[in-house]
């Protein structure tokens, strides 16, 4: 499997394809440098569980179904690890499974967390 880097990513942003448009306005935020994206929270339940609101009316909502085969979290992650304004990131619902956890899409989103430097408080 090859490991798609910031190259992979840098390359494609004319061609984001993503499985909702609530994600793409997410994204499009993010590649803006929106100051007001300082609160994320990143549900991963099934398509339909998910809700579309939040508790917190600061906190944006990024809904993604990691085995449909989309590239949301790693657009996501890729993101994230540029962004100088998310203060505070709430995975919701992350696979407990280890298999599920290794694949380019979680590994992207992983290593965009890690390289973030803005992020305060990360929760699940």
């Amino acid at each position: 499997m090859n490991r798609r880097d910031d190259n992979y990513y840098d390359d494609r942003l004319q061609d984001i394809k993503l499985s909702s448009e609530r994600n793409k306005d997410v994204l499009q935020k993010f590649h803006h440098g929106d100051p007001n994206l300082t609160n994320l929270l990143v549900d991963m339940r099934r398509e339909g569980d998910s809700d579309d609101e939040s508790d917190d009316e600061d906190e944006i909502i990024f809904t993604t179904d990691y085995e449909l085969g989309t590239d949301d979290l790693g657009w996501l992650g890729f993101d994230i690890g540029r962004s100088e304004h998310l203060i505070k990131l709430n995975l919701f619902d992350l696979p407990y499974h280890p298999a599920e956890l290794h694949n380019e899409q979680m590994d992207a989103l992983t290593r965009g967390i890690s390289r973030n430097r803005s992020i305060v408080g990360t929760y699940n």
